[in-house]
C-alpha cells in the first residue's frame, strides 16, 4: 500500500508540489525583470542621462539588449518562465497602456484631491465629507459623436486650442485672440471673486457652475453651425447675428466693452478707438480698391472681347445672308441678341458702379462710408459680377483675354 511506503506520493500532492515550484521558478524570472526596470529608471534620473533625453523606456530597452547578449544563455533554464511572462503579457499590456499614454500614477489621479491628499478614487462613492460632492456617486455612460462635430464650426476649439479655418492671406488670428483670451480673464476673475471668500467652497461651487450654465447656456449649440439651422437659433434665443464688418465694429467700443479691456489693462482707451477707427478705414479702402479693379478689367478687358465676339457673329450672320437671303440664321441671330443684352446690363451695371464709386470718394465719415461701401458697392460689384460669368459662358477662350476657372484649375 502506497500510504506505508514514504517514498510514494499521491497524485494530487505532487501536482501541488510541481505547481508550487514552477510559481517559484516564475518568480525568479519576475524578480529578474523587475530589477531591470528598477535600474532602467534609477539610470534614468541621471543627470547626464537627462542631458541626453534618454528616458527610462529607452535605457530600459538598452538594458534589454545587453541582457540578449550577454546574460541570455547563462541564467537559469527555471528562469525562463517568469521572464517569457513578462516579455509576452505584461509588455503587451505596457504597450497598450503606453498607446494610451496612461500610467499607474494617471489612473490613480482620477480622483479626487485635497490639496496634495488624494481623498477618493474613481468609482468610489463620494460618502464623506473629505470628498468633493457632485451630486451623484456613479457617472453615467456618455455616448460619444463620432462624427467631426468640429469641422462645422468656424472656429473649433480643439481641446486646449481655438483652430481657426481657412483666414484670408491678409488675415492675421491677433485679434480675435486677444479677445478670447481677454474674455477668458475677465470670466475668471470673477470666479475668483466669487469663490475666494466662500465659506463653503464645495457649495459656493456648485453653486456657481450651475449659475453659470444657467446664464450662458444659450451659447451652446451642438448641430451644424454652418447651416441656417444654428441662424434660425441664434435668433431664437436672442444672440447677435452680425453679418459684416460695419455691424460688428460699432460694438468693439461699447461702454462695457472699453471697461473690460482697461480694466484688464489689454488696450487704453485711446488704443480702443484709435483700432476702431483703422479697421473701418482698412475695410472701406479694401473694398474700393476691390471696386476699382473690377471697373479697370471690365472696361479694358471683358466689354471689348465681348464687343469683339458679337461683331463676329454678327459678320458671320451678314456673311450667309449675302451668300444666299434664304439662308436660316436662328442660332446666329438668338446668339446676337443674347450678347447684345449682356453688353447692355454689364454696361449699365459698370456706369451705377462707377457713379456710387464717386459718392463714396466724397464721403469723410467712416461709419457712414464702411456703410456705405457695404450696403451700395458691395451690391454694384455682385450686379456685374453676375452678368459677367453669364455672358463668359457664351464667349471662346481664345477671345477672352484672360484665363477662365476651367483653365486655372485643370489646366495645369
Amino acid at each position: 500500500m502506497s500510504f506505508l511506503c514514504p517514498r510514494f506520493i499521491d497524485v494530487k500532492t505532487f501536482r501541488m508540489m510541481k505547481m508550487s515550484e514552477e510559481r517559484g521558478n516564475m518568480l525568479h524570472g519576475v524578480l529578474l525583470i523587475a530589477l531591470f526596470s528598477c535600474a532602467a529608471f534609477y539610470i534614468g534620473d541621471f543627470p547626464w542621462v537627462k542631458s541626453l533625453s534618454f528616458s527610462p523606456m529607452i535605457v530600459g530597452i538598452m538594458l534589454g539588449m545587453l541582457y540578449a547578449n550577454s546574460l541570455r544563455n547563462r541564467l537559469p533554464a527555471t528562469w525562463v518562465p517568469g521572464i517569457l511572462f513578462c516579455s509576452k503579457r505584461v509588455l503587451r499590456l505596457g504597450i497598450v497602456l503606453y498607446g494610451f499614454r496612461l500610467t499607474f500614477q494617471d489612473v490613480l489621479a482620477v480622483g479626487a484631491y485635497d490639496g496634495a491628499r488624494l481623498v477618493g478614487l474613481a468609482g468610489c462613492s463620494a460618502d464623506c465629507e473629505s470628498m468633493w460632492q457632485i451630486g451623484v456617486d456613479v457617472l453615467p455612460s456618455i455616448p460619444q459623436d463620432t462624427t467631426d462635430r468640429n469641422r462645422t464650426s468656424p472656429v473649433a476649439f480643439t481641446g486646449n486650442k481655438f483652430e481657426f479655418r481657412m483666414p484670408g492671406s491678409s488675415q492675421s488670428i491677433a485679434g480675435p485672440v486677444t479677445v478670447l483670451n481677454t474674455i477668458m480673464a475677465e470670466e475668471l476673475s470673477r470666479f475668483y471673486a466669487v469663490l475666494k471668500e466662500a465659506p463653503d467652497f464645495n457649495k459656493a461651487l456648485h453653486d456657481l457652475v450651475r449659475k453659470a450654465f444657467i446664464e450662458h447656456g444659450r451659447i451652446i449649440f451642438n448641430g451644424n453651425g454652418y447651416s441656417d439651422e444654428w441662424v434660425q437659433e441664434a435668433e431664437k434665443r436672442g444672440l447677435y447675428n452680425l453679418k459684416s464688418t460695419p455691424d460688428a465694429l460699432p460694438y468693439f467700443i461699447h461702454e462695457k466693452n472699453i471697461d473690460l479691456f482697461t480694466s484688464h489693462h489689454i488696450f487704453s482707451k485711446e488704443e480702443i478707438f484709435s483700432r476702431y477707427e483703422i479697421l473701418l478705414e482698412t475695410y472701406s479702402k479694401t473694398i474700393h480698391i476691390e471696386a476699382k479693379t473690377m471697373e479697370d478689367m471690365v472696361r479694358r478687358d471683358f466689354l471689348p472681347a465681348l464687343m469683339t465676339y458679337t461683331d463676329e457673329v454678327a459678320a458671320s450672320i451678314s456673311a450667309k445672308k449675302a451668300v444666299l437671303a434664304t439662308l436660316p440664321c436662328t442660332a446666329q441671330e438668338k446668339l446676337l441678341t443674347t450678347l447684345s443684352g449682356y453688353y447692355e446690363a454689364i454696361y449699365t451695371a459698370e456706369e451705377k458702379l462707377e457713379a456710387d464709386l464717386a459718392t463714396a470718394e466724397g464721403m469723410t465719415d467712416q461709419p457712414a462710408l464702411s456703410l456705405f461701401y457695404h450696403e451700395t458697392i458691395l451690391p454694384d460689384m455682385d450686379a456685374v459680377r453676375s452678368a459677367v460669368d453669364a455672358a463668359e459662358t457664351y464667349i471662346p477662350d481664345s477671345i477672352l483675354p484672360y484665363p477662365n476657372y476651367e483653365k486655372l484649375l485643370f489646366s495645369v
